[in-house]
């Protein structure tokens, strides 16, 4: 099954790297997680910043007993 790019995913960009892992703390709370593993976060100057400078952050939730 192929991608419909003429509606991509909206991808979460955020102002600062501090932001986007407190964005992704609250996400992976929300899904019923309690950690992060595998964070990162990269400036984007261009694809999904529109101009700004943005940070995209991403990483994997995980629940530990």
């Amino acid at each position: 099954m192929g991608r419909d790019l003429a509606h991509p995913v909206p991808v979460p960009n955020y102002s600062s790297p501090k932001d986007g892992i407190a964005g992704l703390q609250d996400k992976a709370a929300a899904l019923g997680a309690n950690g992060l593993i595998n964070v990162d976060c990269y400036g984007d100057k261009g694809l999904f910043s529109f101009g700004s400078e943005s940070f995209v952050c991403y990483g994997k939730a995980i629940k530990v007993p």
